[in-house]
C-alpha cells in the first residue's frame, strides 16, 4: 500500500520515488548521470560519468546492455530522436557523437580537444563572444526535416544547427541576457511545431525560436533550468538545477509545464543546501509511455554506492 507522505507533486500530478530502482552492479560507479534518452519502446539510455559510459534499461531497472566507455571524455547529453540513432554529446571533448542503434559511431561533429575561439578557457570561464561549434557543448536534438540542433554551451553562447550530413547551416546566440542571447545554453527540445526551446541556464529561463533561430519568446521562473522533455500527457517536464544536500528520495526540482508556459505541478526537494555536505542535481529527464519520471542527478560528493538516475512512478 502506498503512503501517502511518499508521494510527492501537486494536483493531479502526483508520483511514488521507486526506492532501490535499477540493477546496479556494485562494481559501477553510476553515481552522476548527466544525460537520460528513452526510445519508442521505452528503452532508457542512462549517459554516466563513470562505468559504464552508457547503460540501456528497461523501466523495470533491468540493464539490457552497456557500452562506449572508450568513447567519452566527460558525458554531458544524450538524444534519442527515434529515427534510429543516438546522439552522444561530450563537452570536456568539445565533440557530438552520432551512433546507430547497434552502437557503431557514424558521425563525429567537431574536433577532439579542440575549442572554437570564444575567450572562454577552463582557467577563465568567461564568454567574452560567440563562436563557431564547438566550446564545450552541451545538448541535442533533432527536427522533423533531418536537421540536428546542438547547445554550446558551458564556453561558448550559440545554438548550432547542422545538416544531415554534418554540414553546419547556421549558428545563433550571443552572450548576454536579452533575447536570442545565452549564459549557458544547456538543454534543448523541439516540438511538434517545430519549435526550439533552449534553456538558457544561467539566465533562469526558457527561450523559445523558430526553426531559423528566430525569436518567439521566453518562460521564466525556474531555477537553473537544465533539460527538458515531453510526456505522453503534451506537457514539458523541466530538470533544474536547484542544488539540495538532502536525499529525501525527491528530485531536487523538476517543473511540470502546459505548452502555453503556465506551471501545472513542482516535485522537489526541502530548501537545504550546504556545501560542506555535497550535493545532487536535476541535470537530465524524460518520461516513459506510462507517464513515469526519470531524473539523471549530477553533483558533488555524492554518496557511495548512489545511483544517479531516479524513476518517480505516476500514480
Amino acid at each position: 500500500m502506498t503512503q501517502p507522505d511518499k508521494l510527492i507533486g501537486d494536483g493531479s500530478f502526483r508520483y511514488l520515488p521507486e526506492e532501490n530502482w535499477g540493477c546496479i552492479q556494485d562494481s559501477w560507479d553510476v553515481r552522476v548521470v548527466a544525460g537520460v534518452g528513452i526510445d519508442p519502446q521505452d528503452r532508457l539510455y542512462v549517459l554516466t560519468r563513470g562505468k559504464p559510459a552508457i547503460l540501456v534499461m528497461n523501466p523495470d531497472g533491468q540493464v539490457l546492455e552497456h557500452w562506449g566507455d572508450d568513447v567519452f571524455d566527460r558525458p554531458h547529453g544524450i538524444c534519442i530522436p527515434g529515427n534510429g540513432a543516438i546522439y552522444g554529446v561530450d563537452d570536456h571533448a568539445h565533440i557530438v557523437f552520432q551512433f546507430d542503434m547497434e552502437k557503431h559511431l557514424c558521425m563525429t561533429l567537431g574536433q577532439r580537444g579542440i575549442p572554437s575561439d570564444t575567450g572562454y578557457t577552463m582557467e577563465h570561464k568567461h564568454v567574452e563572444r560567440g563562436a563557431g561549434p564547438f566550446n564545450r557543448p552541451t545538448s541535442a536534438a533533432l527536427a522533423a526535416n533531418g536537421d540536428l540542433y546542438v547547445t554550446d554551451g558551458y564556453g561558448n553562447a550559440r545554438v548550432h544547427c547542422f545538416a544531415p550530413d554534418g554540414t553546419l547551416r547556421f549558428s545563433w546566440g550571443e552572450p548576454g541576457i536579452g533575447p536570442g542571447q545565452f549564459q549557458l545554453p544547456h538543454g534543448i527540445l523541439i516540438d511538434r511545431d517545430q519549435k526550439v526551446y533552449v534553456a538558457d541556464r544561467q539566465n533562469n529561463r526558457i527561450q523559445i525560436f523558430d526553426l531559423n533561430g528566430r525569436y518567439l519568446g521566453e518562460w521564466t521562473g525556474f531555477i537553473r533550468p537544465a533539460a527538458m522533455c515531453f510526456g505522453p500527457d503534451g506537457n514539458m517536464y523541466i530538470a533544474e538545477c536547484k542544488r539540495s544536500s538532502i536525499y529525501t528520495g525527491a528530485p531536487s526540482r523538476v517543473s511540470i509545464v502546459s505548452m502555453d508556459g503556465t506551471l501545472l505541478a513542482r516535485l522537489e526537494d526541502g530548501d537545504v543546501y550546504d556545501e560542506s555536505m555535497g550535493h545532487h542535481t536535476a541535470h537530465s529527464i524524460c518520461v516513459d509511455s506510462q507517464g513515469n519520471i526519470y531524473v539523471g542527478e549530477v553533483g558533488k560528493k555524492i554518496p557511495s554506492g548512489y545511483f544517479g538516475l531516479r524513476k518517480y512512478k505516476r500514480v
